[in-house]
């Protein structure tokens, strides 16, 4: 059965387009709506594709061959600025031993239509897969709630996460890598400094996001994100 965060990712895909990167949703029950933060360079585009579907002539009759082109069905737009080929490392789990997080799974993310970086649900990360996997240059976001659905969150205690703690990934080659913490953020969601946190040149960093502040009952909503920054050891 579809994961129903890989369909949405899916339908996500096809219908975005020039959409600005503006927040990281994360709520209690559910997803709560977030500031608006300057567009960059990072923000993901969305192009036509060049490609078309033909259907095989091997199963078409001659009477019906003068009508092939009219079968002839454009791809659905493809998303620009993924690095990589297909076959890339990308990250799968994290562990943060200091906040009890063991092998955490990581889900590739995008944007949802309102332009926030998608969060999967309580017990998984979203990888923002426009950006680089972390370890390489420029900037590597994770991202995950504090509550959803009536569960406690993956990064449900982000924020006590200390300068000098390490944080481990591990990914899709069986390879893993350490990072330490070298820096705890808290920001009001409208200035989240989207240069810095989806930077994509510059040193390694790895970036971990969710909410934080106090939640806004009438919009259910956090009013801050609270962001950790680290750097490969």
């Amino acid at each position: 059965m579809t994961h129903p965060f890989r369909q949405r990712r899916l339908t996500t895909a096809i219908v975005v387009t020039l959409l600005a990167l503006v927040g990281v949703a994360c709520g209690s029950d559910a997803q709560p709506e977030t500031g608006s933060p300057t567009p960059t360079e990072s923000t993901p585009t969305i192009e036509a594709s060049q490609d078309t579907l033909i259907v095989d002539e091997s199963s078409v009759s001659e009477q019906e061959a003068d009508s092939l082109g009219d079968r002839t069905v454009a791809l659905p737009p493809a998303p620009v600025g993924i690095p990589g080929p297909r076959d890339r490392v990308v990250p799968t789990s994290i562990t943060i031993d200091s906040l009890r997080i063991s092998e955490a799974n990581i889900l590739a993310a995008g944007v949802e239509l309102n332009g926030d970086m998608e969060v999967p649900e309580a017990d998984e990360v979203g990888w923002y897969e426009y950006g680089p996997t972390p370890g390489e240059a420029g900037a590597a976001v994770l991202a995950a709630h504090i509550a959803y659905d009536g569960e406690d969150g993956v990064f449900l205690k982000l924020d006590k996460l200390a300068v000098g703690e390490n944080v481990s990934i591990s990914y899709s080659d069986g390879s893993s890598k350490q990072f330490v913490v070298t820096e705890t953020q808290q920001y009001p969601k409208n200035e989240l400094p989207a240069e810095r946190v989806f930077a994509r040149t510059g040193d390694a960093s790895l970036v971990l996001i969710t909410c934080g502040g106090d939640f806004n009952r009438s919009v259910r909503s956090y009013t801050d994100n609270v962001v950790v920054y680290a750097e490969p050891l």
